[in-house]
């Protein structure tokens, strides 16, 4: 690769580094600490722990009527699954990957059907158009290893981008698990108080 597209593949993969740490920042500073903020609860370091459900479970009992219900309704209103990075995710993966794959595609096959007809036609030319020809298949296989660099920076993003997809499922898988615990909780109290 050259070194304008090494400095290209780096910024682009810091950009992807920067994408997964902004999902770790919202996760940590963001949702979770607004699910607590209205509670009397200390940190919940484990998700699936029986401290951590108690605490909440207290949390909640010993809120307000007012203030529980206002609770509820902000929580049953938060969808985990509406987020925008699923979306980025999904057309740059739609678009630049399909676009890449068919370029090779038609490279390939641009490259194939050349060298298939430079062999076809290798009995009918003359002995002087020999050398042309040798040199029509070194300028072919010339273009392969040229566009080794497309092929190189189009397998760095796709693996940034499984990188990036793998991250974002493993916090949305959290966000849901969190936010299911806090709703089975409140269900719960919902039916020791009626």
């Amino acid at each position: 690769m050259s070194s304008l597209n090494n400095i290209y593949a780096i910024i682009y993969l810091l950009s992807i580094l920067l994408l997964c740490i902004l999902d770790w920042i919202l996760y940590f500073a963001s949702f979770k600490p607004n699910l607590n903020k209205h509670l009397n609860v200390k940190r919940l370091y484990s998700l699936n722990s029986y401290n951590a459900t108690t605490a909440l479970y207290r949390a909640y009992k010993h809120l307000s009527e007012h203030k529980f219900k206002i609770l509820k309704m902000n929580i049953k209103s938060y969808d985990p699954n509406n987020n925008h990075v699923e979306r980025i995710i999904d057309f740059f993966t739609k678009m630049i990957i399909t676009m890449a794959l068919a370029m090779m595609g038609y490279a390939l096959t641009t490259s194939t059907s050349l060298l298939t007809y430079l062999n076809n036609n290798k009995n009918v030319e003359k002995p002087s158009d020999h050398l042309a020809r040798m040199e029509s298949i070194e300028n072919i296989f010339q273009n392969f290893i040229d566009g080794y660099d497309v092929y190189e920076i189009l397998f760095i993003i796709a693996s940034s981008l499984f990188i990036l997809t793998a991250n974002h499922i493993l916090i949305n898988t959290w966000k849901k698990d969190l936010h299911k615990k806090h709703l089975t909780i409140i269900e719960e109290i919902e039916r020791e108080r009626s």
